[in-house]
């Protein structure tokens, strides 16, 4: 069976969502994205995190050329509720929106 239909038929939209853990286990579900921007010359790492008390972090860095003009923001403790799930949420005025169906095949 190849990883396509294995996924197919056993991965389904609520498992982007977060991984309930019983409490006192110290874990916790992230999500990063990383894009390089050649034509100017800048690289974006966004990295959000949620435990399973939904205590909730954020880290946006944008990096330049000149040290002097990179960018990095920080926040932590932010509290989601423990009901929080990684579909819509927002963290220290970041918005993060989970698309719910996958975006269609190109032809």
């Amino acid at each position: 069976m190849g990883v396509t239909r294995f996924a197919a038929e056993h991965v389904g939209a609520a498992d982007d969502l977060r991984h309930r853990v019983p409490d006192g286990v110290k874990t916790r579900d992230s999500l990063f994205w990383s894009r390089v921007l050649p034509d100017e010359r800048i690289a974006v790492h966004v990295y959000i995190w949620v435990d399973g008390r939904g205590a909730a972090g954020r880290q946006v860095a944008v990096y330049g050329l000149d040290q002097a003009d990179n960018v990095l923001l920080n926040a932590y403790d932010a509290d989601l509720g423990p009901g929080n799930d990684l579909d819509d949420r927002e963290c220290a005025t970041l918005r993060v929106l989970r698309r719910v169906d996958p975006l269609p095949r190109r032809p």
